[in-house]
């Protein structure tokens, strides 16, 4: 088996395996992921997550990003002549 394929198993047994101790202990995942505290966290963070990609990262992800886009643009127009 592939070790692809292996990641994959172990995900889906981890996923099955959290559910299950979830439903033990009486946990009802809906009910957690539809409170109104999960969803001022979540938003909490995700707003986090988006300032910090805006404020740090995006240039230099850009720079990067049409750096690899320009350098494959000549290796294209290299190789068709």
């Amino acid at each position: 088996m592939a070790k692809q394929q292996q990641g994959f198993i172990k995900i889906v047994f981890l996923i099955v395996l959290l559910i299950i101790i979830l439903s033990y202990f009486n946990i009802d995942i809906r009910t957690f992921f539809e409170s109104e505290i999960f969803k001022k966290n979540f938003n909490y963070v995700w707003n986090g997550i988006k300032d910090f990609w805006t404020d740090y990262l995006q240039r230099p992800a850009g720079f990067i990003w049409n750096f690899i886009k320009e350098s494959a643009s000549v290796l294209i127009k290299s190789r068709q002549k």
